[in-house]
Formats: structure tokens, C-alpha cells, sequence
């Protein structure tokens, strides 16, 4: 029976508790596991030659000997201990492509998908069987191969396809359909080559691949003639050959793609696809979609007071409902111009953003970041008047109309942000970290922004004993629940440096602790900008070892109280959650939600049983054991210390960038007030 005389509505107090002192170490990681290839073989350079699932069971790396093994397969367990790493060689001498070379992983993580190196092997599906046994599944394309052209496969949500570009012809797309079989296990079907009208093509573009709206009813590649300046195809709910229609949108005004590579860009609630335009005809081009994904005619959107984009070849940045759009201008009458779209994909005027007090945009400054809560762009600013600008932004529904409010803010200490180092936005939107100038004063710089996106005075931290961010890296990168930061170190002592946060009343992110983990038998992280890797449950970071005799990766899971989420929250699906606390195995749990999250609910007012959710609606309905879409919310953990939760979440579009948060208590009825742990808080998006 549950022992929750000590948890009930009642009895939860309202407390306000503040940390911001540092602890050397705390005990949120595991230990780090060495996982050296076998077979004489390494991990290959490259962004994407390694591919985490994002429920953390498993991880896909692409091998540099291909004689031996094409990718090395890596299991976790529930309590993300890796298992030993597995060769895995493709049949019929089928090689990994040397032009497209990546892995890309469904969402489900059902499975990965590589293009090959041709033959009968254009695309290859990585999966495990009914079995649990992995296998390499070869498809082969009609009428050719994937062109060498730094591309991938992409893959929707739903993970039902599999869609990369042709060589043009009879496949200038080509969908690979992913049902599941009866057993449950996505096998490919048959390919479907897609030729694009009216003698069109997709553009020979480097590293351009399709863009796919969130639902997969669309896809859009550059064109490679004026008759159409983008293709977009819509995708049939059954993948039948006859049922796919592409339609070549030419830009109005003689606009066109402005350059090889331009991103394009889908929009988070499927209702347009941006681009970038001619600056004379329209710096941004956007192309309404209806409910079928069929376009409609494209909108250029001109900037105001002559200003144009600075870089058409960087991403756009866009609010997790699609409602905004932002990219950096060229002038000081919009150092960042802020582009509103309706629901129906139709375009507002775009609004320049001039930085105050005379403030402007470095020569190297990072991309335009977007809180997915919709509140605030950000970027860099000249370090002398606010090293970062923070512009905060209210969209009008029914005006299809934005305000744009641009606030400084200054390093403290006359720290500047170090070169080259990006802006890292947490998912819940409460704060942005980048890389101090001076690791003698600030490895880490954390700026706090409120829920209505207005910035608050931003804080530093420098690592004790000598510990540094390693050179290598530009960014550090962030929890999935919001909740730490991971960057690499730079000394023999320490190779990951985890900080974690903690919330006041307010919100106000301030540092919880602080953690340094030594990767084991005199391995180390190595120096490579993209050197670490985080599984989308939050449990598992991967980084890539120096020493591959020792460990060509190495992994570290987390392992102390708290929620992971092991799929994107999205609208309309079912969100498995793990409950875990090893140090409580057998012991009864009891989670709850919230709208809000900060540093303290006392439960029964004891100091050392913290709630950071706040009391709502939400959480007093979610303690309802009979709660409409909630599973597995009380329950016993299992001899890992692991329990299992589903939500529920409506089919709602409006609730997209809605962050809402989890945490769960453990019971024992042996303690005075009935509990013996509480979780950390995990953030949840919906995307």
C-alpha cells in the first residue's frame, strides 16, 4: 500500500529555498564506461557519424574500417550501462556512402538509416529484429544511386519513411516507406522514385537535404530552375506511387534561392516553408502550405529601411509554434529582423530590431537563437555595452503582427564572450550559456531570461583546480529537461564538467552544483568540437575518447533521482517517461506535473525534501489517481530502481512550445515524514 499520509494537498508547504553555492562534486553521473571498437576499427570524423536513439537504448557509429564492420552497434540497459559495442557488416559488399557520410535516427527509435555507396545498397536500415538481433537491411533504388552531395536521409516524427534525394530523372526524391511488420518492427518497403515536374530537378546544392514539416505530409528541396526556385511534394497518408503530387513554386518578383546551400527551412507546425530570397525581391520567401501539405503561392517578404540579411547561407531561427521567424540584418536599423506568420502560413511585415545604446552585432557573431517558448530571440552584441542582446517578443494573433523589445546585457566583471563560442538557449526557454574570454574568471557564462522573455543580469562560473573548457569547443551543450549543461574540460583531471541549476521563487536560474568526471584508464575526451553527444531522454552523454586503443567513445549516464522522457513530447502522442532512483529500488514513487517550476515545495516543511513543481491546477489534478491521460504516475520501482509513466497529450497545435514539468517523490514508511527521496525536475516542450 502507498504511504501517502505524508504527500497529500494538505500537507504540501510552500517554501522558498535559493542555492547558488558550489559543490565540487555532487553525485548526478555514473561512472564513465570505456567502449573501444573491436575489430581493428575507429570512429570516422564528422557531425554525424555517430547517432544516439532518443530513448537511449541504443547508438549507431560509423566505422572507418569497412572490411570488418560498416557501423558498430552500442546497447543500454534501463539504467544506461552500455553493453559491449557490436561489429555490424552490410551485405553484398555495401559500404557506407564516402560523399553522404551519416546516420540518422527515427524518432522512435526503431531504427537508423545511412545512405550507401550504390549498387543494391543506395539506402540502408539499421534495426533491431523481433529478436532484439540488429540487422542491415539494403534497399535499392530505381534508376541509380543518391548523389554524392554531403546530404542524408531524413525521416519524420512518425518515422513511416524514409525520404533522400535522387539523381535526378525518374527519382529527383525517393520515399521509402518504414510500416511496421507484425511483429512491430519497421521493415522498408518497396521504393518510390518521385520525378519532379516540368523538366525541374533538385538543385546540385552541397549539403542541401529535404526539409520535411513535422507531420511528413511535406517536403521541400531547392529547385534547380526558375520554374520552380523550390519543389514541394505532398506526402499521401498511405504511400501510394500515384498518390504523391510535386509542384514547382517559382518566387515572385524574379526572386530565387540566393545562393548553393540555403537553408530551407519547415515550419514546427507544418504550415509554410522558409527560405531566403533576392534581397531586391525579397529577403525572405515563404510558402503557405494547406492542410493536405499542397503549397500555395509563395510570399516574399522585403525588409524595411533597405536592410537585408546578412548570411543567407545561416539557419533561420524560428519559435516552437512557427509563429516567428528572426535572422541577422545588415545595418543598424535591424541588427536582427523579426519576421510574424499567421496560422496559414501567410506572411506579416517584418520588423527591424536596432540594438540600444548603440550596441551592434560582431563580425563573428553566432547564429540568431530562438527560445522555443516563443518569448525572445538572442545574440551576440559588441561586448562593450551588452555582450548579449536579448529581444523580447509579443505576437499578435490577430493582427499577424510583432512587437520587438531589444534589452543589453553586460558580462559581469568585464568578461567578454569568448571567440567563436555560440549561444546555447535551454529547452524550456528560462536561459542562455556560452563560453567566457577568461577561464581564469569565466568558463561559463549563464544569463537568466523570465518567462516573458526579459533578461536578467547574467552570472559567471570558473571551474576550481585548474579546470578549464576545453579549446576545442564552441558551445556547451544542454539537458534535454533543462535542467544542466555539459561542456569538455581541458585537463588531465577532468574531461566533462556538468553544472547544474537550480530555480528561485521566481524562476531565476541560479547554479545548483557543480560535477567533474575523469574518464577512466588515462582516456580522454577528445578535441573536437562536436566532441560530446546527449540521448533525447537526458540519460546517457556520449563523448568521443583521444585514445582509441582505450575507448573510442565513452559513455556516462546519469544516476542519481530524476524523470526522463524517452520520445519528443509532441501534441497528440503518448510520452513514455522513466521514473528512476537507484538508490530506491523496491520503493513505492508517486509523480506529479506542473505549469511552473522553482526551487521549493517542502513536503511536511522538511528542508531536505524539496518539490520543485509548483502547486497548481495541474499538479493537484495530476495526485488524482484516476488523472485522464496519466499512466503509471504511482507505482513501485522495479530491483533497478526504474518505474514506467505515460501522458497523454491531446491532439492540440495551440500547445506547441508549451513547457510543462515532472518530478516524483519516493516513499518509505520508515522515515519520519514518509519519504525517503525527491526527484529532479524534469522539463517537458511540447514540440
Amino acid at each position: 500500500m502507498f504511504a501517502y499520509r505524508s504527500i497529500t494537498c494538505l500537507t504540501l508547504l510552500l517554501l522558498v529555498l535559493v542555492r547558488t553555492e558550489l559543490v565540487a562534486q555532487a553525485d548526478i553521473l555514473g561512472p564513465s564506461q570505456n567502449l573501444a571498437f573491436p575489430s581493428s576499427n575507429n570512429l570516422v570524423g564528422g557531425d554525424d557519424a555517430l547517432a544516439i536513439a532518443p530513448d537511449g537504448s541504443w547508438m549507431i557509429a560509423i566505422a572507418t574500417n569497412s572490411s570488418n564492420a560498416d557501423v558498430i552497434i552500442t546497447e543500454f540497459d534501463a539504467c544506461g550501462v552500455a553493453g559491449v559495442p557490436q561489429p555490424l557488416l552490410f551485405p553484398s559488399n555495401v559500404n557506407v556512402s564516402s560523399g553522404n557520410l551519416g546516420a540518422t535516427m527515427a524518432e522512435d527509435s526503431s531504427f537508423a538509416a545511412l545512405i550507401g555507396n550504390g549498387g543494391l545498397g543506395d539506402l540502408v536500415i539499421v534495426r533491431p529484429n523481433f529478436l532484439g538481433v540488429f540487422e542491415a537491411i539494403l534497399v535499392d533504388y530505381p534508376g541509380g544511386s543518391v548523389p554524392s552531395l554531403n546530404t542524408r536521409a531524413v525521416i519524420p516524427p512518425h518515422s513511416e519513411y524514409v525520404c533522400t534525394i535522387g539523381n535526378g530523372g525518374s527519382n529527383d526524391l525517393v520515399i521509402t516507406p518504414t510500416p511496421r511488420d507484425m511483429n512491430g518492427v519497421r521493415t522498408p518497403g518497396a521504393p518510390i522514385g518521385l520525378s519532379f515536374p516540368a523538366s525541374n530537378g533538385v538543385a546540385a546544392f552541397n549539403g542541401v537535404r529535404p526539409a520535411l514539416t513535422f507531420d511528413g505530409r511535406s517536403i521541400a528541396v531547392p529547385g534547380s530552375i526558375t520554374a520552380g526556385d523550390l519543389v514541394v511534394t505532398s506526402v499521401p497518408p498511405t504511400l501510394a506511387p500515384a498518390s504523391f503530387v510535386s509542384t514547382n513554386v517559382p518566387y515572385p518578383s524574379n526572386g530565387f534561392i540566393p545562393s548553393p546551400g540555403a537553408p530551407v527551412l519547415a515550419s514546427p507546425d507544418g504550415s509554410y516553408f522558409a527560405t531566403y530570397g533576392t534581397q531586391t525581391a525579397g529577403d525572405i520567401v515563404i510558402t503557405p502550405l494547406d492542410f493536405d501539405g499542397c503549397p500555395f503561392a509563395a510570399e516574399a517578404r522585403l525588409f524595411p529601411n533597405n536592410n537585408n540579411v546578412f548570411d543567407t547561407s545561416t539557419a533561420i531561427a524560428v519559435t516552437c509554434d512557427g509563429r516567428l521567424l528572426a535572422t541577422r540584418g545588415t545595418q543598424t536599423t535591424g541588427d536582427i529582423v523579426v519576421l510574424p506568420i499567421a496560422l496559414n502560413g501567410v506572411p506579416g511585415n517584418a520588423v527591424n530590431v536596432a540594438y540600444p545604446s548603440n550596441n551592434f552585432i560582431p563580425a563573428d557573431a553566432p547564429l540568431v537563437v530562438a527560445a522555443p517558448r516563443g518569448t525572445y530571440f538572442a545574440t551576440a552584441g559588441s561586448g562593450s555595452v551588452g555582450d548579449v542582446v536579448v529581444t523580447e517578443v509579443d505576437y499578435d494573433f490577430f493582427t499577424n503582427s510583432v512587437t520587438a523589445t531589444a534589452r543589453n546585457a553586460l558580462f559581469p566583471g568585464n568578461i567578454n564572450r569568448r571567440a567563436n563560442a555560440r549561444f546555447v538557449v535551454a529547452p524550456d526557454s528560462s536561459a542562455l550559456v556560452t563560453y567566457g574570454a577568461s577561464s581564469n574568471t569565466a568558463d561559463l557564462v549563464v544569463i537568466p531570461v523570465d518567462d516573458s522573455g526579459v533578461v536578467a543580469s547574467p552570472f559567471s562560473l570558473f571551474f576550481q583546480n585548474n579546470v578549464n573548457v576545453a579549446a576545442s569547443s564552441n558551445a556547451p551543450s544542454f539537458d534535454p529537461g533543462s535542467d544542466w549543461v555539459v561542456c569538455p574540460t581541458s585537463t588531465i583531471s577532468s574531461d566533462l564538467a556538468l553544472v547544474s541549476f537550480a530555480r528561485d521563487f521566481s524562476g531565476f536560474v541560479g547554479i545548483r552544483d557543480v560535477e567533474l568526471t575523469q574518464f577512466a584508464a588515462s582516456n580522454h575526451v577528445a578535441a573536437l568540437d562536436n566532441a560530446i553527444a546527449i540521448a533525447g531522454s537526458g540519460q546517457l552523454i556520449v563523448a568521443r575518447g583521444s585514445n582509441s586503443n582505450i575507448g573510442d567513445l565513452v559513455s556516462t549516464p546519469l544516476d542519481d533521482a530524476r524523470c526522463f522522457a524517452l520520445a519528443t513530447p509532441r501534441d497528440g502522442n503518448i510520452l513514455p517517461l522513466r521514473f528512476r532512483s537507484p538508490l530506491d529500488a523496491g520503493l513505492d514513487y508517486l509523480a506529479a506535473l506542473s505549469f511552473g517550476r522553482f526551487a521549493g515545495v517542502g513536503l511536511n516543511g522538511n528542508l531536505d525534501h524539496i518539490l520543485e513543481l509548483v502547486i497548481d491546477e495541474l499538479l493537484l489534478a495530476s495526485l488524482d489517481p484516476m488523472a485522464p491521460g496519466l499512466l503509471g504516475f504511482r507505482g513501485t520501482l522495479d530491483g533497478d530502481g526504474n518505474g514506467q509513466g505515460f501522458i497523454f497529450f491531446p491532439p492540440a497545435p495551440f500547445l506547441r512550445g508549451l513547457t510543462i514539468y515532472t518530478s516524483f517523490i519516493t516513499l518509505d514508511p520508515l522515515d519520519a515524514d514518509g519519504i525517503s527521496r525527491v526527484a529532479r525536475t524534469r522539463s517537458l516542450t511540447l514540440k
